[in-house]
């Protein structure tokens, strides 16, 4: 048989959901066309590098000497292909050239977007990084009320010439000074810049 449960019925409990930070992509159609065009640009570098690895090689590799065409033809020979291949790196070297410049072009044009961008992506996240400065503060006072409580046993024992060493002194010196430590400076520095710790 079934029972009911007397008493109130406990509320639905509403839960955020996770934070998700934007990329830059995905908040500047700008910024994702600039690094898409990179990306491009920089698999065409990659493959005329390797065709132009390949063809030294194959000029290195081939012994023949090399003969005018007209005297290969006089021969019956077959044409040369080493003033093609020249020909060809010398065209790469200059494409080459010319991407490279393209890239220093977009890694400047990348950078101001990025600037740009993060202003945009930081000013809708400012809500969720001063929740998280919050929690961080209320952490920290935790922190500074735990060292009080540990300087105020220390204090006791030395007050009263206790040797109390055999416990292990654990002083939190990592902290700075209790009076003027790390943990203050941070609340200055979050209240200087406008946040509520």
């Amino acid at each position: 048989m079934l029972m009911k449960k007397s008493g109130a019925t406990k509320p639905d409990v509403v839960q955020t959901p996770p934070f998700v930070m934007p990329t830059l992509e995905d908040s500047s159609e700008t910024y994702a066309a600039l690094i898409a065009k990179k990306i491009e640009i920089t698999d065409l570098r990659s493959a005329l590098s390797a065709e132009e690895r390949k063809l030294r090689k194959e000029i290195e590799a081939d012994t023949t000497k090399y003969l005018r065409t007209a005297i290969a033809n006089l021969l019956g020979d077959d044409e040369d292909t080493k003033p093609h291949q020249m020909k060809r790196i010398s065209e790469i070297s200059r494409q080459i050239q010319d991407i490279d410049i393209a890239l220093d072009v977009l890694r400047e044009r990348i950078s101001v977007e990025r600037g740009k961008t993060s202003l945009k992506i930081t000013a809708a996240c400012r809500p969720e990084y001063a929740r998280r400065v919050a929690v961080l503060g209320q952490a920290l006072r935790a922190v500074q009320a735990a060292r009080a409580g540990y300087d105020e046993m220390v204090d006791e024992f030395s007050r009263n010439e206790i040797s109390w060493t055999s416990l292990v002194p654990l002083q939190p010196n990592f902290l700075g000074d209790a009076r003027d430590g790390h943990v203050h400076r941070w609340f200055r520095a979050a209240k200087d810049a406008g946040y509520d710790a």
